[in-house]
């Protein structure tokens, strides 16, 4: 199953975007979800909020994407250097994404300039299961993420 995802821009930041995702989230789409925040960095965006409330599905490769999302709006990560320098998504190790992703959520350090929105029980309990919300904040309503300070 594919991903459609529409951007919208909130009236009130300037450097921000809503990304709503439709469909499913797994590794036949994930990379459409990194090219699109790849564009959006590339545009000036500083925070991106991630709608996954229209989801069907997420799988393991759909949350390594929201990772990798997490680490290039981030822009520490030399995991994430290839893809910030224009190359495919191949060129990521994955077992080591999955490896720093289980290091992140051990950690907890929440990085507020991604945010998801689930309003979908099921996807939330996925992402909390998978430690998700230990390192990203995951709201119910588009208040709530916006309403978020990254200072």
């Amino acid at each position: 199953m594919s991903i459609e995802i529409t951007r919208t821009k909130p009236p009130v930041r300037v450097s921000s975007v809503i990304l709503q995702c439709e469909g499913s989230l797994d590794r036949s789409s994930y990379q459409s979800l990194l090219e699109i925040v790849l564009a959006e960095i590339k545009m000036g965006a500083k925070e991106i909020i991630i709608d996954l409330s229209s989801l069907e599905r997420i799988s393991l490769a759909g949350m390594v994407g929201l990772y990798l999302a997490r680490a290039l709006l981030e822009g520490k990560d030399p995991l994430v250097a290839p893809l910030m320098e224009g190359n495919a998504i191949d060129a990521v190790d994955g077992w080591e994404v999955i490896h720093r992703m289980c290091e992140a959520t051990e950690q907890g350090i929440i990085f507020n300039h991604v945010r998801l929105l689930s309003r979908n029980p099921t996807i939330r309990q996925c992402l909390e299961a998978a430690g998700m919300n230990r390192i990203m904040p995951i709201m119910q309503t588009l208040d709530e993420a916006e309403g978020i300070s990254i200072a």
